[in-house]
């Protein structure tokens, strides 16, 4: 789990424009499906250090432990943001 907190980071560090991408690194990232979002959004709020509630829909999957990494980020001159680090939440086709 360290590991992919190391690669968040790097991926966070080394994104100057465009969308956030993981692609290259050794995480496996995906965004939340709509159906999911629309039963379990309330599970991926989170409050951030401003004290505001935000939606942390997107992932690093940590298979081996069926943990979940879940992060906001916002753009590249902001910090990523971890909402979640924790077993697998439930979705439509998992409810855990």
């Amino acid at each position: 789990m360290i590991q992919a907190l190391f690669e968040l980071q790097n991926c966070s560090k080394n994104w100057n424009n465009g969308a956030f991408s993981t692609q290259g690194y050794s995480i496996e990232t995906s965004g939340e499906s709509e159906p999911t979002l629309n039963q379990y959004r309330q599970q991926r709020t989170f409050c951030c250090p401003n004290g505001e509630e935000r939606l942390f829909e997107q992932h690093v999957k940590l298979r081996a432990y069926n943990w979940r990494i879940h992060f906001l980020p916002e753009n590249p001159s902001k910090p990523l943001l971890v909402g979640y680090i924790g077993r697998h939440l439930p979705t439509v086709n998992y409810k855990t």
